[in-house]
């Protein structure tokens, strides 16, 4: 993915992985779920997704289970609401491989204009995703996003890897 697209300001820490072919295609995938999700590409975001996944997103809605239901969830909460392309940027990524069995988990920065207002919304999430690999290809099996919350359990929406605040 062009840097202009996305920016990934650090380079993938590896983890228990004999050989970066495995970390190469694992990274890569989250490229292009993460390009497909900027450009607002539904059917090529639903192709990164086992049909059995689980998700835990931000969106009021417990768990997600099956590609169905996090696609859908992807339409009424992502693209209902904003203008895309949105923007999106990728820090501390880091990437545990054993196996067929990758997790990947970083901190994710989306950036968008909602449709209605014209107004620019951003805010930084935790993403943590778990990849099983079938027939030589790595798909998301679970998904956790997570905004970070204040004392009053309202979503911390100024909060960065730049300026977190103490514990």
């Amino acid at each position: 993915m062009p840097q202009s697209s996305a920016s990934q300001s650090s380079a993938a820490q590896v983890h228990s992985t004999p050989n970066n072919r495995g970390k190469n295609e694992v990274q890569a995938r989250i490229r292009e779920v993460t390009e497909a999700y900027r450009v607002g590409d539904l059917d090529r975001l639903a192709s990164f997704y086992d049909p059995n996944v689980v998700a835990y997103d931000c969106p009021p809605k417990l768990r997600l289970r099956g590609r169905d239901e996090v696609i859908k969830s992807y339409q009424r909460w992502s693209l209902s609401a904003f203008k895309f392309p949105i923007k999106s940027e990728i820090r501390e990524e880091s990437i545990t491989i054993s196996g067929d069995l990758a997790v990947v988990h970083c901190l994710l920065h989306i950036t968008g204009t909602f449709k209605e207002s014209g107004e620019e919304a951003s805010c930084w999430l935790r993403h943590t995703a778990v990849l099983s690999k079938k027939s030589d290809n790595w798909l998301i099996t679970h998904e956790h996003n997570s905004l970070p919350v204040g004392e009053d359990i309202k979503a911390l929406m100024d909060i960065s890897p730049d300026h977190d605040r103490p514990v």
